[in-house]
């Protein structure tokens, strides 16, 4: 799948968009904004990443928190 500054899987940003990655940590402080290659995150448990395709002004995710056990 593509992962580019122009495409996220099979999404093609149209004029005007662009791509937004936060990553959530898990430690209770919420959705971080990733400003390096999103293709460079090391995936990790209870991590939550998060891709955004939209205009300009887009807002973090909300935090969530995995249920204990999992």
């Amino acid at each position: 799948m593509k992962l580019d500054a122009s495409h996220v899987a099979t999404f093609t940003l149209a004029p005007g968009d662009k791509i937004v990655t936060y990553v959530d940590l898990g430690d209770g402080k919420g959705a971080k904004v990733f400003d390096g290659d999103p293709r460079t995150i090391q995936l990790k448990s209870h991590e939550v990443i998060t891709i955004e395709i939209g205009p300009p002004d887009v807002n973090p995710p909300p935090s969530f928190s995995f249920p204990s056990g999992l």
